[in-house]
């Protein structure tokens, strides 16, 4: 194995990890239905699901798994793209079945540097 073909690996085995918790974390700042449940299911739920389409890819389009097929395109592609999708789809559903109410205030009354006008602030 060649240093190049480990550092895509790694590259790409962390693009499968790192993409699931991506559309939570936003949805936790844009929607207030988002509950706490939702974005750990979907960060561990789509990391899984996107590892399985990784491997399973890999398997299906080359014939075997090894680190060379697995950095190959379309392996990675699947993981990605099963990674993000699934995170997304996993936090919207679960939200939708059992949603919360989260209100904002305690996010919006948070303060910067211990005051309230940043001009002032040291």
């Amino acid at each position: 194995l060649t240093h190049s073909c480990l550092t895509f690996f790694f590259s790409d085995f962390a693009g499968t990890i790192i993409g699931a918790p991506v559309v939570p974390i936003i949805l936790t700042v844009l929607w207030r239905k988002l509950t706490n449940v939702a974005v750990l299911t979907a960060c561990l739920g789509g990391t899984a699901f996107a590892v399985i389409a990784w491997l399973v890819t890999c398997r299906y389009y080359y014939g075997s798994l090894n680190v060379t097929n697995l950095v190959a395109s379309y392996s990675s592609l699947a993981g990605s793209t099963v990674s993000l999708g699934s995170g997304g789809i996993i936090s919207v559903v679960l939200s939708l079945i059992k949603p919360d109410d989260y209100d904002f205030t305690s996010t919006r009354s948070s303060e910067y540097c211990g005051c309230e006008d940043l001009r002032t602030c040291n």
